[in-house]
């Protein structure tokens, strides 16, 4: 694995657009879920804590995390993408470490995910990172597919 030079700066509400067009893989159908409206208002309200990461911050970004802050003092990770041309190259873990670092100084309690049930490659990510199954949702997701909820303390 080749670790990349990653920038890693706070999403605003400016950045709607921004992340909505990207081209990262897995943001494709982002919208089926998340309208511009909806994500200006979480970002200008601080309901959501994102990064986007570059390579240089000039250029289009190469990943994004975004995490809800939930009443019940978690952060939901209702997202994290990285391309497919940087992934395995620390860029992930250099976003999941800044949201682990924001949530503990908002004292979170942990982390939430939801993972769809045949996505091995996040299973083993997030695992790795600590996160551990604490559930699951069948026909959680728009395609009737099962999720798992994992959970990562504080």
């Amino acid at each position: 694995m080749t670790t990349t030079m990653t920038n890693i700066r706070v999403v605003q509400s400016k950045d709607v657009d921004l992340i909505l067009n990207t081209g990262i893989d897995g943001l494709a159908d982002i919208e089926q879920w998340l309208s511009k409206r909806k994500l200006a208002f979480f970002l200008t309200e601080n309901i959501y804590i994102a990064y986007l990461a570059f390579v240089d911050i000039k250029e289009e970004p190469i990943g994004v995390i975004m995490g809800g802050l939930e009443e019940e003092g978690r952060v939901w990770v209702e997202m994290l993408s990285v391309s497919s041309d940087y992934r395995r190259r620390g860029v992930g873990t250099a976003l999941m470490d800044q949201l682990i670092n924001t949530a503990e100084i908002v004292s979170a309690r942990g982390l939430m995910v939801d993972i769809d049930h045949d996505n091995y490659g996040a299973l083993k990510f997030y695992k790795r990172f600590g996160f551990k199954r604490v559930g699951h949702m069948n026909q959680y997701y728009y395609d009737s597919s099962k999720a798992l909820i994992y959970f990562y303390e504080l």
